[in-house]
């Protein structure tokens, strides 16, 4: 980032799509729940240290990430898809002037 506050085009160089969970229903008719692509748009994504933390009595590894995009709806609870890696956005923080979101992210453990 410039001394100014504003960004370079060149620095949102990663393509992400952003996706919202929805409710849907499975062949039998059974409530379901799935992901639909929402937007896609150029990021800036930053890979921060992995923590670790203790989960149900196991050492289990934390990946944070940052991700800036143009100033963009999005919310906690959505998730952002950068290359194969799904990241569950865990808050939103928009830049004084507005122009720019950062989402503080982690990699999503997913099992499907």
């Amino acid at each position: 980032m410039e001394g100014d506050g504003k960004m370079k085009a060149g620095q949102l160089r990663h393509r992400v799509t952003i996706q919202s969970q929805v409710s849907t229903q499975d062949a039998l008719g059974q409530p379901s729940t799935s992901w639909l692509d929402t937007k896609t748009v150029w990021a800036d994504v930053r890979y921060q240290q992995g923590l670790e933390a203790i989960r149900s009595g196991t050492v289990a590894s934390l990946q944070k990430v940052s991700v800036r995009v143009r100033n963009t709806p999005v919310s906690p609870g959505q998730r952002v898809i950068h290359g194969t890696t799904v990241l569950d956005i865990e808050n939103v923080m928009s830049d004084a002037n507005r122009q720019f979101v950062d989402l503080v992210c982690q990699v999503a453990n997913v099992s499907s």
